[in-house]
């Protein structure tokens, strides 16, 4: 789900941000200025109800959904998601499922973490050692990035792009906010 974009103070229901509101406003602030400083830190992005559905309760009320904004976008929700194979839901669901896989669970689990391509900006990497060999690498930039591989390819695991890699590849070009996870040869 993506942040709600609330038009007004009325909007908001956490007290704290509505006072921040009336600080920023004291401050000198226009309304404008002021909403868009209560919108980046207010829990109540974090609290609007689960988009189970496209309909104007959300899947789970026949009344109006709570904290939502007055422009509802109803087009991420849980019901599409699952029609969806490469969607974000779909991929979580493969992602958590790695933890009791059966060739790569052990090494998620138990195996040994380690920082990878630290002098890289914007890319989060790490090994996990164990029963395998794993690379998981994250791009998070809206540029590709291209990275030498410590050893050559041996599985792609997981990834969340349609980006393919192949087999003995020891050369990794990262679409911009790619994340993949790769057992390596060892």
């Amino acid at each position: 789900m993506e942040n709600q974009v609330f038009e007004s103070v009325e909007d908001f229901d956490d007290i704290a941000t509505i006072n921040g509101y009336h600080v920023a406003k004291e401050a000198g602030l226009s309304e404008e200025e002021a909403l868009a400083v209560i919108a980046n830190y207010s829990r109540d992005n974090a609290r609007t109800p689960m988009q189970w559905t496209r309909e104007p309760g959300l899947g789970f009320s026949d009344g109006p959904a709570w904290l939502i904004s007055p422009k509802p976008d109803y087009s991420i929700n849980v019901e599409d998601q699952e029609k969806d194979p490469d969607s974000i839901l779909n991929y979580y669901r493969q992602l958590t499922a790695l933890y009791r896989h059966p060739l790569y669970g052990n090494t998620i689990r138990f195996g040994d973490m380690i920082p990878a391509y630290r002098d890289r900006e914007n890319i989060i990497a790490f090994e996990r050692r164990g029963d395998k060999l794993l690379l998981v690498v994250s791009n998070f930039q809206n540029r590709q990035a291209t990275l030498e591989l410590p050893a050559p390819i041996k599985t792609l695991v997981l990834n969340n792009t349609a980006g393919l890699f192949q087999e003995g590849d020891q050369v990794l070009e990262l679409a911009p906010y790619q994340s993949i996870v790769l057992e390596l040869v060892e």
